[in-house]
């Protein structure tokens, strides 16, 4: 589910930019979706990384519990 979560906010932002209101001639759907890149991609990028960092902290995390919880049973 991790993974999914920068398309979903990739997805959504294309959505959002499509729906909104554009200048006259700037209205058609093409047009609407290659403007939407300029806001998307960027969007799909910060959430990528930000999700990427926060897997990295909880996996570094899981493995200290781990390696807490081995030694103790191996001390006892």
């Amino acid at each position: 589910m991790k993974n999914l979560l920068p398309v979903i906010a990739y997805v959504l932002v294309l959505i959002i930019v499509v729906m909104l209101p554009a200048s006259q001639g700037y209205d058609e759907f093409i047009w609407k979706l290659l403007i939407g890149q300029v806001y998307a991609i960027p969007v799909f990028l910060i959430t990528l990384i930000i999700s990427r960092s926060l897997s990295k902290k909880k996996l570094i995390v899981t493995n200290e519990i781990n390696l807490k919880y081995r030694k103790s049973l191996t001390d006892s």
